[in-house]
């Protein structure tokens, strides 16, 4: 026998089936839907840690302007370069610490405007 689940709204997880019973409920309301890490590869958009190595890769590039062609953020040895370069010029967070996503969106683009613009790019033109 199925559990009954009694759902309030504070809960932030139902079942499925109660799920599509609410959506086909409210279907002339608006909806937004929060994916899970990871959803958005699938959809051809940049993992959180594809990113952080672009976001890395402008700024080292803007200090750096002349290597801009020979960067390939999928290299080791790019991704090496890149790291000891941002490590001499101190104030970074360490790589791979919990803080590098939200310093560097915050940081590669300062105004809330151009990080809107570089995620609205994602889904525009996703990589395959």
């Amino acid at each position: 026998m199925k559990k009954i689940t009694v759902h309030t709204e504070k809960q932030l997880k139902m079942d499925f089936d109660a799920f599509l019973r609410s959506f086909k409920q409210n279907r002339d309301s608006s909806f937004a839907f929060l994916l899970g890490a990871g959803a958005s590869i699938t959809s051809g958009v940049q993992s959180a840690e594809d990113c952080i190595w672009d976001w890395k890769k402008l700024i080292y590039i803007s200090n750096n302007p002349i290597l801009e062609s020979f960067i390939d953020i999928h290299t080791d040895y790019c991704r090496r370069r890149i790291q000891a370069w941002i490590d001499e010029q101190g104030g970074y967070p360490k790589e791979k610490s919990e803080e590098e996503y939200v310093f560097y969106a915050e940081n590669t683009f300062p105004k809330h405007e151009s990080q809107w613009h570089f995620f609205l790019l994602q889904l525009t033109h996703p990589i395959h």
